[in-house]
């Protein structure tokens, strides 16, 4: 049976990291972290240009299949190849080479989007606490343009997280 991969999706601050690693120790599965935190805190730059996004891509993409060559029967990733593309289309005005391509390939089986009903957090490397709606409905788009399955999750603390773990529970029922 094919490994069941669940992405967590949505604009800044809205708890995915929280939240991946909350589903990946409730169903007793292995989580990706996302790539452009590790890769940008380890950088000796300031800032990032397009050679960083496509660099993240490739790594994000790398662990993933890493990930995945050890067959688990479920795995949550900490975003995915939509949200680098929307970052490369909304910074840089221009799609990753070979994005949509990529986007049908490694399509997951369920993707949950994170609502921005939460309180944005600073750190020193999120931008965009002011656009979080528009971003939010800039994910729900390109699910929607990749006939994705998704749920949209929310709801403070435990209630996200319940919202979430509903969402992947009905999606198993289903298979």
């Amino acid at each position: 049976m094919d490994t069941v991969k669940v992405v967590i999706i949505g604009p800044e601050s809205t708890g995915k990291s929280t939240l991946t690693k909350q589903l990946a120790e409730h169903f007793d599965a292995p989580y990706v972290p996302e790539y452009a935190r590790t890769y940008l805190e380890e950088s000796t730059k300031d800032g990032y240009d397009w050679e960083d996004l496509e660099a993240i891509a490739a790594g994000q993409v790398i662990r993933v299949q890493e990930a995945l060559k050890e067959k688990p029967r479920l795995l949550f990733c900490d975003t995915d190849l939509v949200t680098l593309h929307i970052w490369s289309l909304d910074k840089f005005d221009r799609p990753l080479p070979d994005i949509e391509k990529l986007l049908k390939e490694q399509k997951p089986h369920l993707y949950l989007l994170c609502k921005p009903d939460i309180d944005w957090q600073p750190d020193g490397l999120r931008e965009d606490s002011t656009r979080r709606t528009e971003l939010f409905s800039w994910n729900a788009w390109m699910l929607e343009s990749l006939q994705a399955k998704y749920c949209t999750v929310g709801g403070m603390g435990v209630a996200r997280f319940n919202s979430a773990r509903k969402c992947v529970n009905q999606f198993l029922a289903k298979r």
